[in-house]
């Protein structure tokens, strides 16, 4: 009998289910990857537990004044906790001091002077004193400079011990003593005798002829 064939079977190929596209390109090197910067003030994420907090040392000029929750900081689990560090700015001296240097007969006091540290200091002015008195407690430069004073007296010198030679001003750093000293001395005076001789009835005499006194009286 003659037989019917069977049908041939064509099979297609499988289609892949995902299409692989070309490698993804390498990262520039002139472009490195971007960096976190958190706030000075926050750290990264930590461990649950017990953290002590101390600071290094920082600037000249400044004493720590309190911390708050710093010395076990408990951080919990997914949370978070805070700690105050505070510092403050050191406060400064500038002491002015009076010193009156009487050898010519003068009777002043340092009191009769004001010395005065600049217009940039505020009311800084201070009555003289030979023991000295503080002008400020403020850090900065001051222009210095006296005032009142009795006549008869010079400023023969201005000096603060943090400067060598004379000075006009004075620069207070953080935490610093200063001490500045004007001296002041009497002036000199001058007594003049003068001999005046009449010769008008035959009389010859001239005025060297007298000595001339100013005794104490």
């Amino acid at each position: 009998d003659p037989r019917t064939a069977p049908a041939p079977t064509v099979t297609a190929p499988a289609r892949p289910t995902t299409l692989a596209g070309p490698p993804a390109p390498a990262p520039h090197p002139s472009t490195p990857p971007p960096t976190a910067h958190p706030r000075a003030d926050t750290l990264p994420p930590a461990t649950p537990g017990l953290y002590p907090v101390t600071e290094d040392v920082g600037p000249a000029g400044y004493t720590h004044i309190s911390y708050v929750n710093c010395s076990n900081l408990d951080i919990p689990s997914g949370g978070s906790a805070t700690c105050t560090l505070t510092n403050a700015d050191d406060p400064a001296s500038l002491i002015l001091i009076k010193n009156v240097i009487n050898d010519n007969g003068g009777s002043a006091e340092a009191s009769a002077w004001t010395l005065n540290a600049g217009a940039n200091a505020g009311a800084n002015a201070v009555t003289g004193s030979e023991t000295g008195a503080l002008a400020t407690t403020v850090a900065g430069t001051y222009e210095l400079a006296e005032t009142g004073g009795p006549s008869g007296y010079s400023q023969t010198s201005l000096t603060c011990d943090n400067a060598r030679g004379q000075v006009t001003s004075v620069t207070l750093g953080l935490g610093e003593t200063v001490e500045c000293t004007f001296v002041n001395y009497d002036d000199p005076a001058g007594l003049y005798l003068h001999k005046n001789v009449t010769n008008d009835n035959g009389g010859t005499a001239v005025a060297s002829e007298w000595t001339l006194n100013a005794g104490a009286i």
